[in-house]
């Protein structure tokens, strides 16, 4: 809904939200599907815990990714912490990373890949990561990882850390920062979700 509204085509002003129907309005969501919405309680946020650590495994793609990372205590930190947005601006772009393809989450994989990147979190490792089953799936490996569209700042991306493989417990905790099913488009990225699924069932 954020990106919807503006000058569409011909110069069209189309309603914000609403795909550029003009007058529509939502019904609005029923009161016990609303509770849903929002933030995850900290009492479900324990039950996916104890899923994970019983060897469940569970996925987080694009900003949820570095929640998710906080919430696991896993031992990364934000790459861009204190670089303001006079520094760097990446709105939906697409960016070279590299990839680890002798990990299983990596089945299929070249060396290389283009991923959509919409200003998501991009991670770096603490030195401890290893020993604590995190391990690093793909990465900035430039500081001019802009394939296509624009990107302001991208040397700050360099050496950060795209796509981790967790071991929490008994259990896999997948993180990918980049938008890797964004609006059904990247084809080249889907695997990584599929992937996933194969090995939560994996013996």
């Amino acid at each position: 809904a954020g990106r919807a509204g503006g000058a569409g085509a011909g110069g069209r002003q189309g309603a914000a939200g609403a795909g550029g129907r003009e007058g529509f309005t939502p019904a609005p969501i029923p009161a016990e599907f609303a509770k849903r919405q929002g933030a995850v309680s900290a009492a479900t946020m324990d039950k996916i815990k104890e899923f994970v650590n019983a060897g469940g495994t569970v996925v987080y793609i694009g900003n949820v990714a570095m929640q998710a990372a906080q919430v696991f205590n896993l031992p990364v930190t934000n790459q861009l912490n204190g670089v303001g947005g006079d520094k760097y601006y990446v709105p939906g772009s697409v960016l070279r990373v590299s990839v680890d393809n002798t990990n299983p989450i990596a089945h299929g994989f070249e060396k290389e890949l283009d991923v959509f990147f919409d200003n998501n979190p991009v991670f770096k490792l603490n030195a401890d990561a290893a020993s604590k089953g995190v391990k690093p799936v793909a990465w900035f490996n430039s500081p001019s990882p802009l394939r296509s569209g624009w990107a302001w700042g991208a040397s700050y991306l360099d050496k950060g850390v795209e796509i981790i493989d967790a071991t929490v417990g008994q259990g896999k905790v997948y993180l990918f920062a980049p938008e890797i099913t964004f609006r059904s488009q990247p084809h080249g990225t889907f695997k990584f979700l599929f992937n996933a699924m194969y090995l939560a069932g994996a013996k």
